[in-house]
């Protein structure tokens, strides 16, 4: 006997295909049902369970998981028919005494494991994710006798496994404490850019602060905000704590779990006794765009009064490629253009 467990319509599909409307998948979903009905009761339990499956999944309704349950059991495929018979059982508002009945029966025939998580809420998928959902925790799953792996999705916390060995006519649980997902960090952030000659700190740049030669000068920098604060180091710069020697940029960020991390990158000039860089690129990017010496200064008399020509010659190409308008730059620029006669004045002789 075909057995209902109420004379409620099916209700409407939660979602709708392109092109269908909730009246059409109801009045599929209702002909697929009574379908089933008829290949039930003409025991052609494969069919119905076809037609029925199908109506179940145009509109899910209590009544129609019932009766697929009765298909599995009539097939003796007792774990899919408890799966079905507690879908219907957790879908009304109310026990129900055939759903009651049948989930009694069939309890000391399968192999229940309980499947329960804290915080509760997680996902339940059986042995693969690809194979659909099995509830949400706390659920009770009929499965197969032996050992199953049990996959735990929460949005809150992070995947998580657990194995459970069913036996026929027992219920097992299985309890997982779910981690929670790691804190979130913030993004890098740039912290300071200094550019030095050895020991000497040519310019640096960090949040609204720009300083050049800042040994000898006060002021002479003026901070400009760029459009972008790159969050990594500059490309082929290495990680140390100090360059050891030359014309070196170093970059400090700081990182999501709060650590600063240094690197360098080497600058060269052009040739030994060259007035410009080889390659000034990386300086625009994480110096020059931040920091910009004021052409008011006399920046000339500081270069002049450096120990080193080598550092001298460092310090006229930076700023020469900074701005070719400060005191002691124009000589510098000649000197690129073959005129060094302004420039040796200002070096003066080799120590």
């Amino acid at each position: 006997m075909w057995m209902w467990l109420s004379l409620a319509a099916h209700a409407a599909p939660a979602t709708i295909p392109a092109g269908a409307t909730a009246i059409d998948l109801a009045a599929e979903a209702e002909l697929l049902f009574q379908v089933g009905v008829d290949e039930y009761q003409s025991a052609n339990f494969d069919a119905a369970l076809r037609h029925l499956l199908h109506s179940q999944r145009l509109s899910p309704n209590r009544n129609t998981a019932f009766n697929i349950a009765r298909c599995y059991e009539q097939l003796d495929q007792l774990n899919l028919a408890w799966r079905f018979y507690a879908d219907a059982d957790a879908t009304g508002d109310a026990k129900n005494a055939p759903v009651e009945e049948a989930l009694a029966r069939l309890q000391p025939r399968v192999a229940q494991v309980s499947v329960v998580t804290d915080p509760p809420g997680a996902t339940v998928f059986l042995e693969r994710r690809d194979l659909g959902a099995r509830g949400t925790t706390p659920v009770i799953l009929a499965l197969p006798p032996g050992p199953h792996r049990i996959l735990l999705e929460h949005p809150e916390s992070q995947p998580a496994q657990a194995t459970a060995k069913a036996s026929a006519g027992r219920k097992v649980e299985s309890y997982t404490v779910l981690e929670p997902l790691p804190a979130a960090h913030p993004p890098p952030q740039w912290v300071s850019s200094t550019l030095r000659s050895g020991d000497l700190v040519v310019m640096q740049a960090r949040p609204a602060s720009c300083e050049i030669l800042p040994s000898k000068f006060q002021g002479a920098g003026q901070w400009t905000n760029p459009a972008e604060m790159l969050p990594g180091p500059p490309p082929g710069a290495i990680a140390a704590p100090r360059f050891q020697s030359g014309l070196a940029l170093e970059v400090v960020i700081r990182h999501g779990d709060d650590s600063l991390r240094t690197s360098h990158l080497a600058v060269k000039r052009a040739g030994v006794t060259s007035t410009w860089l080889a390659d000034a690129a990386p300086l625009h990017t994480w110096l020059f765009d931040r920091c910009a010496p004021l052409p008011e200064q006399a920046l000339g008399d500081s270069i002049e009064g450096l120990s080193s020509r080598s550092q001298r010659l460092d310090v006229a190409a930076v700023l020469l490629e900074a701005t070719s308008t400060v005191d002691g730059m124009t000589a510098a620029a000649r000197c690129g253009r073959g005129n060094c006669e302004a420039l040796q004045r200002l070096l003066g002789p080799t120590p």
